[in-house]
C-alpha cells in the first residue's frame, strides 16, 4: 500500500536541508502540532472558510517563485521519479502550491506523539478548473524524507477498508485503527507514495537527539486524463 521510490542521494538531501534553513524566515509555525511548514499547505492554509482558501492561494503565489528558484532541480527530480514509478507524466499546477516541507525540530530525549489518523481529502478544499478528466477517486500522497532523527521516522497506516471505517462512530473507528495499525519506515532520499484514501498518520517519534531534525517534503497528486497534477 506504500511504496518507497529512490529519488535523492544523502549528499543531495543535505543540500536541500541547508537551503531549507536558509529560508527559515519563510517558515510558518504550526503551534497545535509544534512544527513548522515551508510552503502553502492546503490542509492548513485552505481549511475552514473561503477567506482561508484565498489565504492559501495568496501564500502559494508568494512562495512558489521562491521555492522554484531554490529547488527547481529538486522538483524536476521528483517529477522524474514519480513519472517513472506511476507510468504517466507529472506536472505542477501553476495555480496551486508546490509541494512543500514539514520541519519537526528535535531536542535531546524529546518525544512526539505523531499525527492523528486521517484521510487526505484536502483536494476538496481547492478550486479545480472545470474538467471531466480529473479523477477524484484515486488521489495519491507522497513524502520525501530529507532528514530523519537517529531513531528514524515513518507513517502509521491501516489497510482496513476506508469506506467501512468512515461509516463508524469516532470512538469505534479509533478502536479499530488502534488494533489494525501498521508502520511504514521512511528512508532518507526516498519518496514514500500511497493512495491518499487510506487511514494514516505521522508515526510517533521517540527518544530523539539534538542533531537531527525531521524534515520531509510533502505533496499530493490527482490524475487529470493522462497526467498526474502535483500540488500541496
Amino acid at each position: 500500500m506504500i511504496t518507497n521510490v529512490p529519488c535523492l542521494t544523502e549528499e543531495e538531501c543535505q543540500e536541500v536541508s541547508s537551503v531549507i534553513y536558509d529560508l527559515k524566515k519563510f517558515w510558518c509555525q504550526i503551534t497545535s502540532g509544534h512544527f513548522y511548514i515551508l510552503g502553502a499547505a492546503s490542509y492548513i492554509d485552505a481549511a475552514n472558510a473561503d477567506k482561508a482558501k484565498q489565504f492559501y492561494y495568496g501564500k502559494a503565489k508568494l512562495l512558489n517563485p521562491i521555492l522554484r528558484e531554490r529547488f527547481n532541480w529538486l522538483y524536476e527530480r521528483i517529477s522524474q521519479s514519480l513519472t517513472k514509478e506511476l507510468g504517466k507524466p507529472t506536472a505542477y499546477l501553476e495555480t496551486l502550491a508546490l509541494p512543500g516541507f514539514h520541519i519537526f525540530p528535535m531536542s535531546k530525549g524529546s518525544s512526539r506523539t505523531g499525527g492523528g489518523m486521517h484521510l487526505d481529502l484536502q483536494y476538496k478544499l481547492l478550486n479545480w478548473e472545470p474538467s471531466t478528466g480529473i479523477n477524484f477517486e484515486n488521489p495519491i500522497s507522497f513524502t520525501l524524507a530529507i532528514t530523519l532523527p537517529e531513531f528514524g521516522g515513518g507513517i502509521n497506516f491501516s489497510d482496513l477498508p476506508s469506506k467501512e471505517l468512515t461509516k463508524l462512530t469516532l470512538e469505534k473507528r479509533q478502536e479499530a485503527l488502534k488494533n489494525q495499525t501498521r508502520f511504514h519506515a521512511y528512508a532518507v532520499g526516498h519518496i514514500a507514495i500511497h493512495q491518499g484514501l487510506i487511514w494514516h498518520g505521522i508515526a510517533p517519534m521517540r527518544n530523539q537527539q539534538l542533531d537531527n531534525d525531521r524534515i520531509s517534503l510533502q505533496g499530493h497528486g490527482l490524475l487529470d486524463q493522462d497526467t498526474w497534477q502535483l500540488y500541496w
